[in-house]
């Protein structure tokens, strides 16, 4: 018998940093992005989640991607999307302190129940 998995699926990290700037065409990136997702999410098996801040989301994924989970950054309030899109996990904040780790690290939560969760890691 398999092992019961007890990870996340893989995450695609999309969001501007520092001086990130591109020449290609809002449609670009985002077949791009939908091309990345659906490669690796066959190759593994699993779904993708998209982990985004609000201004990427804004910007690319509005109205995109509407199958894949959305792990949304927001650190000033609860993250509402301009589409409605409900949300999988929210990064509520990046200077996070937990015992046993010297450094400050992001602090998350997801969208439903322990059992939920419990069953979304093992599928």
């Amino acid at each position: 018998m398999p092992k019961e998995s007890t990870s996340l699926p893989h995450v695609v990290d999309l969001e501007h940093l520092g001086n990130c700037r591109t020449h290609k065409s809002k449609e670009t990136i985002v077949s791009e992005i939908e091309d990345y997702i659906e490669h690796v999410s066959q190759y593994y098996g699993k779904a993708l989640i998209i982990y985004s801040t609000e201004e990427f989301y804004s910007q690319y994924l509005l109205n995109k991607m509407i199958g894949t989970e959305i792990w949304i950054r927001n650190i000033y309030h609860v993250p509402t999307l301009a589409d409605n899109r409900k949300w999988l996990m929210w990064q509520y904040a990046n200077r996070g302190r937990v015992k046993g780790i010297e450094k400050n690290v992001d602090l998350n939560v997801f969208s439903g129940s322990v059992e939920q969760f419990k069953q979304f890691i093992s599928e």
